[in-house]
């Protein structure tokens, strides 16, 4: 019991540590009125959290990139976030930016340890303050973990509606649909997940997840586009915003440096931007390798329906990340299979392929712990672009790796193993 004691107040105090340093460091390179400053804190946050509702309610269109940076104090514009992000994020921007700040950084910890506790709840681990308080804290510590704490990101808000979408999706389509509709505040998640609940047969939770995110996004685009003075107006402010995010250098897949998803890869191969229709073919090939995967795990019953699922869901969740526009912090996905890796070595198909688990393992920790793919560690270690660009490219090869293994494990017989 002593121990047990001790281990806990070691994780707690590990968990307190990262969450106060974190946000001591937003505070001491947070200058409000100044978002242009190098590594400004909570970029994102202000971008896309707090001021497009703030912006809408005083009447004007978040969209309209040139506008909303000259009007706001904010370093980019609204990007192609669905404008569902405006109506969720709207009760926090009734506070002022620096009490909404404190709130949003305090939600996104509790998030970071609900996140941690779902994934051992999925997996069948039992729920302990000891488990928890240490995966919160290897979360925080992580790279996406802390950059999404320390940027203010939402890739929270989508992950773990994303696991309840994956999980619940055959026996509670209604829940799974409405899980779905939230990740479609951002689209980078909510379609590639669609159509891999499509894929393996999850048609009920598409339809009710599509009726959710069409409601509640038309309530906000009527504000919009009376905002932008018609619907001609405000499809005009889309592609100008498509447009601009295209023509940024630091935003070009062989130039960004913090993506990890294949087209990226791609990119820095080629030495170009792929083209649309390469782009498209990149997004569709990684999502075929991974949905004939989940069908065959669908079909699973019996002793190791669990550990099938289990599977599944890791599976789309890494086909999800790989496939389209996302960046390091969106790697928290990686929970779930950082889990299953550590705690269930008695689960389907790790029982049988010890060697590909520590290789899996392995994997998932070269993604949580690469900080050589940082601009801190570029900055500290006066790396060039170019090896910063090879440093964060190998999260790229690792999550393709990683994806392919998971892949090819789905298709093992799970007969031979004997359930206990």
């Amino acid at each position: 019991m002593a121990e047990r004691k001790t281990v806990f107040a070691v994780l707690a105090c590990a968990t307190a540590v990262a969450v106060v340093s974190t946000w001591a460091w937003t505070q001491h390179i947070d200058v409000p009125g100044a978002p242009h400053v190098p590594r400004y804190a909570l970029q994102d946050f202000r971008d896309v959290v707090y001021y497009p509702p703030v912006a809408l309610c005083r009447g004007d269109n978040p969209y309209d990139r040139p506008r909303y940076r000259a009007a706001y104090p904010i370093g980019d514009g609204l990007s192609l976030y669905s404008p569902l992000t405006i109506l969720l994020h709207a009760p926090i921007a009734l506070l002022p930016c620096r009490a909404a700040e404190f709130v949003y950084f305090v939600t996104s910890v509790a998030l970071t340890l609900a996140l941690g506790a779902l994934a051992l709840v999925l997996c069948g681990v039992p729920l302990t303050i000891a488990r928890v308080a240490g995966l919160g804290a290897a979360l925080i510590f992580s790279r996406p973990g802390h950059w999404n704490l320390f940027n203010g990101q939402v890739t929270l808000e989508v992950v773990i509606p994303m696991l309840v979408a994956l999980w619940c999706a055959r026996d509670r389509p209604l829940l799974a649909g409405v899980a779905l509709a939230i990740t479609t505040l951002k689209p980078t998640y909510g379609l590639p997940l669609a159509a891999l609940l499509a894929a393996r047969g999850e048609w009920r939770t598409v339809l009710v997840g599509g009726v959710v995110a069409g409601a509640l996004t038309t309530l906000v685009l009527v504000r919009l586009v009376a905002a932008a003075g018609g619907v001609a107006p405000f499809a005009a402010t889309i592609q100008a915003t498509y447009e601009s995010s295209r023509l940024e250098p630091r935003k070009l897949p062989q130039h960004s440096p913090f993506r990890i998803d294949v087209v990226a890869l791609a990119g820095r191969v080629l030495g170009r931007s792929p083209s649309n229709a390469e782009t498209f073919a990149l997004t569709l090939g990684t999502l075929a390798v991974a949905a004939p995967a989940l069908r065959r795990l669908r079909a699973r019953r019996g002793a190791r329906e669990r550990d099938a699922r289990l599977h599944a869901a890791s599976v789309a969740c890494l086909a999800v990340v790989a496939c389209a526009y996302h960046q390091q912090y969106d790697l928290l996905v990686l929970t779930l299979p950082l889990v299953v890796l550590f705690w269930r070595v008695d689960a389907w198909p790790w029982r049988d392929h010890p060697a590909l688990r520590r290789v899996a393992f392995a994997l998932v920790v070269l993604l949580l712990v690469n900080y050589l793919g940082s601009g801190t560690a570029a900055a500290a270690l006066g790396l060039p672009e170019k090896a910063l660009l090879v440093a964060s490219s190998l999260d790229n090869l690792a999550l393709l790796a990683l994806l392919a293994i998971f892949v090819a494990t789905a298709w093992r017989d799970p007969r031979a193993t004997v359930a206990t």
